[in-house]
C-alpha cells in the first residue's frame, strides 16, 4: 500500500504547500486570466473556501516566484515573470473589540511594509502612512504596487453587535481603502475578499472602481473544488475512502457529493465543493460533520432566534434579487443575506425572468450541523441533550416503539419555553417538530413540509415507512383520518415496507401534546 500524499488542511500559504509537496488543485489558469483581463476586484465568498490560500497564490505569483508553479497551467501562460511590491493586509488572527484594535491591526502591517521595503514616514494617521508608503515604494522600486486584502470585513464582522464601535471600525476602513482611488497611478492590482460586501455607507462607496466578480461565472471556481477538480486531482484518495467504508468508487463520489458539494456561485451553477471538508475526509477516511470544527455561528443562531425566523424556509428555498443578496445595507439587519454569504444557504436555482436566485442548503452537512447547532438555543437544552434525543428518537422509530417515541416528543414539546410577544406556542410547536425530523434525516430518510401550522413528516427506513400528521387543537384522530382519507401512503404501496400512519394533536392552550393515535 503507498504512503498518503500530505493534504494541505487549514494550509494557507502557497509557498509551503508547493516546496513541501503538498496536493494543490490548480487555480492558476484562472489566476492568470483575472490579473490579465483587469485591476481592481473584489470577491465574497463563505469561510473555509480558500480565500486566503487564492491570496497568497497572487502574492507569490506578482512577487516573481517563478520555481513555485512549476508543473502548473501558467508556467505555459506566463512569458514575462516580473517582482512587484506586494502589500498583503491580513485582517485575520485578531479580536476586533474597538477601533484601536484595527488600527493597531493595520499599524503593525504598515511597520512590517515600511522595513521590507525601506520606506518611511512622518504622518500620524494610518490612511496617510498607507498612501505615503504607496508612492515612495513605487518610486523607489519603480514597480507600481500590487495590494491584496484577505478578510478585510472580519472587524465589521465581529462589531455588529455594537454600533458605535462598528461605525467607527467602518469610518476607518473607508478613509484607510479610500486612500487606494487617489493612488490609482501607483497600483498594479488590488484584490480585495471577504465574506461580506457592506454597501451604501461603506468602504465601498469611495473605492467605487472596484470590479466585483463575487456572482462571475468566470470567478466561480476560483475557490472551492469542482467535480472535475475532485476526481482528476484526489484518485488516490477517493479510491482509500471507497475502500476504508466498503464502498465502491462510484457509491462513494455520490456519497461526497451529497453531504459537501452543491454550492453555486453563479447563474451557471457549477457546482462547488466545500475544500476544507473534502479534505478533512480524506485524511479522516471517514464522512464526518466538519463544517463546524473551529466554532458555531453564535451571532447568527441568536439572531434567528431573536427575529423569529421560520427556519424551515431554508428546507423549500428562499428566492432574493441578486442585488439585495450581495449589498448589506448598514440600516437594517438581514439574516437571509448573512447566512448566504457565510455559507449556511447557497444558490440552488436562477430565475432568469426575474433575475434572482432560489436559496437553500448547499449539502447535507451543512443542514444538519447548522439545526443540530441551533436546536438547543430554540429548545434552550445543552447541545449534549440535543444530541441525545435525536438518537433516542432514531432508536425508538427503528425499532417501532411508536409510544416510546410519542412520549418522547411530548416530553421535549412541554419543555420547549413557548410564546413570547412575538410568537405563538403553534409556531414555537412547529419549530420543535421540525427540527427533530430534520436531524433524524442523518439516520433516516426524512422530509417534512410545512404550512400554517399543519407539519407532515414522513420517515423512511430499511423496513418501515412512518407517515405523521399534526395538528393544533384538533383531535388525533382527525389527523389520522387526513393521512387515510389523502391517501398519503399511495406512494409508497409499491414498496415491501411496513407503513404505519401516526396522528397527533398538540393543545395550544396547554401547549402540550396532547395525543396520538396510529394505524400499523
Amino acid at each position: 500500500m503507498s504512503a498518503k500524499r500530505p493534504l494541505p488542511i487549514g494550509m494557507q500559504d502557497f509557498s509551503e504547500i508547493r516546496k513541501n509537496n503538498y496536493v494543490y488543485v490548480d487555480k492558476t489558469e484562472l489566476l492568470f486570466n483575472l490579473v490579465s483581463m483587469g485591476k481592481v476586484y473584489f470577491l465574497s465568498r463563505p469561510r473555509r473556501f480558500g480565500k486566503s490560500l487564492l491570496v497568497s497564490t497572487l502574492s507569490a505569483y506578482f512577487l516573481g516566484k517563478k520555481e513555485l508553479f512549476k508543473g502548473l497551467k501558467i508556467e505555459k501562460l506566463e512569458k514575462d515573470w516580473q517582482e512587484f511590491p506586494v502589500f498583503h493586509f491580513d485582517f485575520s488572527g485578531k479580536e476586533y473589540t474597538s477601533r484601536k484594535d484595527l488600527e493597531d491591526k493595520i499599524s503593525l502591517i504598515l511597520r512590517n511594509i515600511a522595513s521590507s521595503y525601506g520606506a518611511s514616514s512622518s504622518e500620524k494617521s494610518v490612511e496617510l502612512i498607507f498612501s505615503d508608503y504607496i508612492r515612495q515604494i513605487a518610486q523607489k522600486t519603480g514597480k507600481n504596487i500590487v495590494i491584496l486584502v484577505d478578510e478585510y470585513d472580519k472587524p465589521l464582522l465581529e462589531t455588529m453587535e455594537n454600533r458605535a464601535v462598528n461605525d467607527e471600525c467602518r469610518s476607518l476602513l473607508r478613509g484607510f481603502f479610500g486612500v487606494l482611488k487617489n493612488c490609482d497611478e501607483f497600483l498594479r492590482f488590488v484584490f480585495i475578499t471577504g465574506i461580506t460586501k457592506f454597501s451604501k455607507i461603506s468602504i465601498f462607496s469611495d473605492l467605487n472602481q472596484a470590479n466585483d466578480i463575487t456572482f462571475s461565472p468566470s470567478a466561480e471556481a476560483l475557490c472551492g473544488i469542482t467535480q472535475d477538480e475532485l476526481e482528476s486531482c484526489f484518485k488516490p484518495e477517493i479510491k482509500e475512502l471507497a475502500s476504508a467504508n466498503n464502498l465502491t468508487v462510484a457509491d462513494c463520489l455520490s456519497s461526497l457529493k451529497s453531504k459537501y458539494d452543491g454550492y453555486h456561485f453563479s447563474k451557471e451553477l457549477k457546482d462547488i465543493y466545500n475544500p476544507y471538508s473534502i479534505l478533512k475526509t480524506f485524511s479522516d477516511c471517514f464522512f464526518g460533520t466538519y463544517w463546524f470544527e473551529t466554532g458555531t455561528p453564535t451571532f447568527l443562531v441568536k439572531q434567528l432566534k431573536q427575529n423569529n425566523y421560520d427556519i424551515y424556509n431554508f428546507s423549500d428555498g428562499v428566492e432574493y434579487s441578486i442585488p439585495t443578496l450581495m449589498n448589506k445595507s448598514d440600516a437594517d439587519f438581514d439574516i437571509v443575506q448573512l447566512l448566504y454569504q457565510t455559507g449556511y444557504i447557497t444558490i440552488k436555482e436562477w430565475n432568469k425572468e426575474f433575475n434572482t436566485f432560489i436559496l437553500r442548503y448547499p449539502n447535507t452537512e451543512v443542514e444538519y450541523s447548522f439545526l443540530a447547532i441551533l436546536m438547543p438555543s430554540f429548545l434552550e437544552q445543552n447541545q449534549r441533550t440535543s444530541d441525545f434525543w435525536i438518537r433516542e428518537f432514531y432508536r425508538d422509530i427503528k425499532d417501532g416503539n411508536i409510544d416510546s417515541f410519542m412520549t418522547r416528543l411530548r416530553s421535549i414539546v412541554a419543555s420547549v419555553p413557548y410564546a413570547t410577544e412575538k410568537r405563538t406556542s403553534e409556531h414555537d410547536f412547529q419549530i420543535t417538530v421540525y427540527l427533530i425530523f430534520t436531524l433524524l434525516g442523518q439516520f433516516t430518510t426524512a422530509e417534512s413540509y410545512t404550512n400554517k401550522g399543519r407539519i407532515d413528516c414522513v420517515v423512511e427506513l430499511p423496513e418501515i415507512i412512518y407517515i405523521f400528521e399534526f395538528k393544533v387543537d384538533e383531535s388525533a384522530t382527525n389527523a389520522l383520518q387526513q393521512i387515510v382519507y389523502k391517501n398519503y401512503a399511495d406512494k409508497y404501496r409499491s414498496t415491501s415496507k411496513k407503513i404505519i400512519k401516526i396522528g397527533a394533536s398538540f393543545e395550544s392552550t396547554t401547549k402540550t401534546l396532547a395525543e396520538w393515535k396510529y394505524i400499523a
